[in-house]
């Protein structure tokens, strides 16, 4: 290595050894001589040195800081490999700042398990951000780089642990390109001062727990291309001045807390491929003029409390490819956002003392719940009008029926989580309690199964989705039901977040007094996908029938009509181009 002395023997002790060698790297003139030194180190003796910190019971290295502000006592060489660093197992911090550290940042670090703070901040250090760095365990839990001369443009830290607020400061990596921070445990607001990182084009920060309002300032990143916020706890109104971010193409902005209307400036996001409002509280009529998104092939709506038709300038737009009104209860982009939600609410009130008829009595209420919803969210798509319908609360039916499901799963996942597998068979025994005082009644059989499953539409796409859940899903429960129940709780969240809400309500509602079985409803799902490639099949085969296809046949073989019996030859039609189908008005 080239930071390594010549010669340079291991004494047989790991952490010694570590340290000596990091020693090396970083110190090539001696200002550590006399203060690091083998024979002192030996028999643990290095835990005695200065900028050494050990745990008392094991006498593992937990931090070395030689951070300085004495410019006469600063180390001026290179970081060492994580390889080297590996001989101290029980490291969690390591600060070296204000020194002159040169040389790049190695990838190898994230292999430190323990690692919990870096601070390098005032060094020359150069090069990039390893992508490597993306792979650090959830222990990372600072990282400070300022003031170096490093060429940050990417950093990555999604699928963490990461707590505490956005770092304002972060307006210092004036190169950054993509930042990228979601599902994490992130809070607070938006920093207005990240406008000035005016060469991003990625922000990612869905999945954290973010408040506040969305700044107005983030118009100044010219560049941005994908925003997604969803799945947080942001509020206020859309700022009309994003009309602004012309280069935008994937916004998403669902599972919020928005209020307010939809921005007519923003038709000025001319770019836009894919936008994801869904799940806030956004009132009004759509904007007419955001048909001038000429590109945009999803639009996602649903449950909003928008009013109003869809505007007819809307069949303008060619590219449009899905314009969701109800969307599944988990997005497509995360299919198991519905397992993540429920098993992060807080215990559902009285659970710990349940007994079978209180659930029974909860699921009783959803259901009325339900069926007072679907039929009035039936009524308005069927017979859409300007006018909202008079709901409590003021809440459009799609509201009320998820905040119905919510509470119901909440119980479930809290019986689950506080009884374990009694649990799970209490929220099963839960099949058809209309009245806990009656008899069990048998449970639907897997044909009844289908014919509901069948009633409630689901799309080709759905069916497909729950049977390749069912692939890797049972792959996992075989082995470990009996032990972790949560493989089993993951899997009924992935299958029923594959339905939208109104058809899961539309099962539990025609299913009434029984509760939909998860596993028959999967096997319903992956029997009529059976039975309807069967007929398909069958259908293909008698268009042309075999009789039709040899009658077709002879009428080639016979000779040709003779020259006065033909008929005369007619002039073929100009065939004008098919006028485009008019995309059908569809009403939120």
């Amino acid at each position: 290595m080239p930071w390594a002395p010549p010669g340079f023997v291991f004494t047989g002790d790991a952490q010694l050894d570590a340290l000596l060698q990091l020693k090396a790297a970083l110190d090539p003139i001696g200002v550590l001589d006399g203060v690091w030194e083998r024979d002192s180190g030996r028999q643990y003796g290095f835990c005695r040195w200065r900028h050494v910190e050990c745990d008392a019971p094991g006498r593992l290295v937990t931090a070395v800081n030689l951070t300085t502000y004495d410019y006469e006592v600063m180390l001026s060489g290179v970081l060492p490999p994580g390889s080297v660093l590996r001989g101290l197992t029980g490291l969690q911090k390591i600060d070296i700042r204000y020194h002159y550290l040169s040389g790049p940042l190695w990838g190898d670090w994230w292999s430190l398990p323990r690692l919990q703070v870096i601070r390098l901040d005032n060094n020359a250090l150069t090069g990039t951000l390893p992508a490597a760095w993306s792979n650090f365990g959830s222990n990372l839990r600072v990282l400070t780089l300022w003031h170096n001369s490093l060429t940050l443009r990417e950093l990555w830290a999604e699928y963490n642990s990461l707590s505490g607020s956005l770092p304002e400061a972060y307006y210092k990596l004036g190169k950054l390109q993509k930042l990228v921070l979601n599902n994490n445990s992130l809070q607070g607001t938006i920093p207005t001062d990240w406008s000035l990182l005016t060469r991003l084009q990625v922000i990612r920060l869905d999945a954290n727990h973010l408040q506040g309002s969305l700044p107005a300032s983030i118009v100044a990143l010219s560049r941005l291309s994908v925003l997604t916020l969803s799945d947080n706890a942001l509020t206020g109104p859309l700022p009309p001045a994003w009309g602004g971010l012309r280069a935008m193409a994937h916004l998403d902005l669902s599972f919020n807390k928005f209020t307010g209307t939809l921005p007519p400036s923003w038709s000025g996001m001319s770019h836009i491929k894919q936008a994801y409002l869904d799940v806030n509280s956004l009132t009004g009529w759509i904007p007419g003029s955001w048909s001038a998104w000429s590109q945009v092939e999803k639009l996602y709506l649903a449950e909003n409390a928008l009013t109003g038709p869809l505007p007819a300038s809307f069949s303008s737009m060619a590219s449009l490819q899905e314009l969701m009104e109800d969307a599944t209860v988990s997005p497509e982009g995360d299919v198991l956002a519905l397992f993540r939600r429920v098993y992060s609410m807080p215990m559902f009130p009285g659970a710990a003392d349940m007994q079978l008829a209180d659930a029974a009595a909860v699921y009783n209420e959803l259901v009325r719940e339900l069926s007072l919803n679907l039929t009035l969210h039936t009524a308005h798509v069927d017979h859409p009008t300007p006018m909202r319908l008079p709901l409590p609360g003021n809440r459009p039916p799609l509201d009320n029926i998820r905040a119905a499901f919510d509470k119901y799963f909440n119980m479930i996942a809290s019986l689950n989580q506080l009884h374990s597998q009694n649990g799970m068979l209490m929220s099963m025994g839960l099949v058809n309690y209309a009245d806990p005082s009656a008899e069990l009644l048998p449970e639907h059989n897997l044909q009844q199964h289908i014919q509901h499953v069948r009633l409630v539409g689901l799309s080709a796409q759905q069916q497909q989705q729950i049977a390749a859940g069912w692939s890797v899903f049972v792959g996992l429960m075989d082995p470990v039901l009996q032990k972790v129940m949560l493989i089993k709780a993951a899997f009924v969240c992935y299958t029923f977040g594959r339905f939208k809400y109104a058809q899961l309500a539309k099962l539990h509602v025609t299913m009434y007094p029984w509760q939909p079985n998860h596993g028959t409803v999967v096997r319903a799902v992956m029997k009529i996908m059976e039975e309807d490639a069967a007929l398909q099949q069958q259908q293909q085969q008698k268009q042309p029938g075999d009789g039709a296809q040899q009658l077709q046949q002879l009428l080639q073989q016979l000779p040709p009509l003779p020259h006065q019996l033909q008929q005369p030859k007619k002039k073929k039609k100009k065939h004008l181009p098919p006028i485009r189908k008019r995309r059908q008005q569809r009403r939120l």
